[in-house]
């Protein structure tokens, strides 16, 4: 902890305020770790071990990289593309989770009645406890909402990193498309400027491969969560979605790999009846997600239960709970559509061009196609929704808002017309990052779950 203290100082965090909200998230998630360990796979122990280390083992990572003369671009949104940063030798990194403490922490400094998550990015900038935020050369944020939009100047002002603008056209058109392609360009020249590394054609097609394995690899995961017998809960599946955005591109797509060829083979084991007893070793020693200690012995199992899809407010590191509470109520999390999510990755772009800006305008072609939130019209997002759904043999949508979140809250009425036009009863909840395992919220869950059970 003293060499973590040493990091956190010399970037200029808040040590003792940063060990008071690591200590309240380790405790956090230590509970849900415990109570979901029987029946994990034993793949997932890096996982656990990468989050419960993340403020510290990988932020040390980062400090090193800088040190050698590495530049640090933090993305700040799911659409920014990590392509652009690591085809210009930079290293990419997400830069915030979600939680109560930095919603709170966020005060005054939006000026409005943004949402917690937007709110959780703004305080974890505001009361210097996020390392990777200090540790950035510049951060990239989106303008997908008007919360994020007036965002901006807080994380200018608190941050001191540069701040890129990503200017997302909310529209979909082809005009859209062009103007999407002109940031990104922008973009690219930004990095470019910081890392002293043009983007060149060899570069950037090799980065959007390194990005297209890490899609595929989420996606060969989700693949295996839309089987009969999941055997993976949602709440693991997605703590590795989590990881992914902070992780080191390749040493994260060999992990999940890893634990794809594990769930294959437990899958084969089952076929036979013997997954059981081929499964029954032990979890790896070590910390787990929230700090807990590793497993005992306990075989890998299939999760039962009702098949939940989940949409709404976007799930970043730290917020697995309503996942959590899903499973204790006798459900499985089977997808979900976490801001971007499970449709960012199971399309990959296309690297056939010969160009940098022909490259450029796959990447844009790529985010103007993915069915967000915040952009009109609706439709294509709903029908995107609901084909998720049926593949991944979901029996019911949860939209799960935080307060604030308008974008979720104005398109949760389309969301469910469709889901309901294709016999998927759709359910919305509303729930605060510090106030997930309410009473209410809990009898709600398990109506719907018992429901759709029925």
């Amino acid at each position: 902890m003293i060499e973590a203290d040493r990091l956190w100082c010399g970037a200029g965090v808040n040590a003792e305020s940063q060990q008071l909200l690591w200590r309240t998230l380790r405790e956090l998630d230590s509970a849900a770790s415990r109570a979901a360990s029987h029946g994990r796979p034993r793949s997932l122990s890096y996982f656990d071990l990468f989050a419960s280390r993340l403020h510290a083992e990988r932020a040390a990572e980062l400090a090193r990289a800088r040190e050698r003369g590495a530049v640090v671009v933090g993305l700040a949104s799911d659409l920014a593309p990590a392509e652009l940063v690591w085809a210009c030798g930079g290293v990419a990194t997400a830069v915030a989770g979600s939680c109560a403490w930095w919603a709170q922490a966020a005060g005054d400094a939006l000026g409005c009645e943004a949402d917690s998550a937007t709110r959780s990015l703004v305080g974890a900038a505001v009361s210097r406890t996020c390392p990777f935020m200090a540790l950035s050369d510049l951060v990239v944020i989106d303008t997908l909402s008007d919360a994020r939009t007036l965002a901006v100047d807080a994380l200018t002002a608190a941050v001191p990193a540069a701040v890129h603008v990503l200017d997302v056209p909310r529209v979909r058109r082809a005009a859209s498309r062009t103007a999407l392609a002109a940031e990104l360009r922008a973009l690219a020249d930004e990095i470019a400027r910081a890392t002293g590394t043009p983007l060149s054609v060899d570069r950037l097609r090799q980065a959007i491969r390194q990005g297209n394995a890490r899609r595929r690899a989420l996606s060969h995961l989700q693949a295996a969560r839309g089987l009969q017998a999941p055997l993976i809960g949602g709440t693991d599946a997605l703590l590795v979605l989590q990881c992914a955005g902070f992780d080191d591109p390749m040493r994260f797509i060999g992990a999940t790999d890893l634990l794809v060829d594990e769930l294959e083979a437990a899958r084969a084991q089952l076929a036979f009846g013997t997954a059981g007893e081929a499964c029954a070793a032990p979890r790896a020693s070590g910390p787990s997600a929230g700090g807990g200690a590793g497993g005992d012995a306990s075989p890998l199992v299939a999760h039962g239960g009702a098949r939940l899809m989940v949409t709404g407010t976007p799930l970043r590191m730290f917020d697995r709970a309503l996942h959590f509470l899903v499973e204790q109520c006798g459900g499985v999390v089977v997808c979900e559509d976490a801001g971007v999510g499970a449709l960012s990755f199971e399309r990959t772009v296309s690297d056939g061009a010969e160009t940098v800006e022909g490259l450029i305008d796959a990447l844009a072609a790529h985010i103007a196609e993915a069915p967000v939130p915040g952009r009109v019209p609706l439709a294509p997002r709903a029908e995107a929704l609901v084909e998720l759904a049926q593949r991944q043999g979901a029996q019911g949508v949860v939209c799960a808002q935080v307060p604030g979140s308008s974008a979720h809250a104005l398109e949760a009425p389309t969301l469910e017309r469709a889901a309901e036009a294709a016999g998927l009863p759709f359910m919305c909840v509303e729930y605060d990052l510090g106030s997930v395992d309410s009473a209410a919220l809990r009898m709600r869950l398990g109506a719907f779950i018992e429901m759709l059970a029925s």
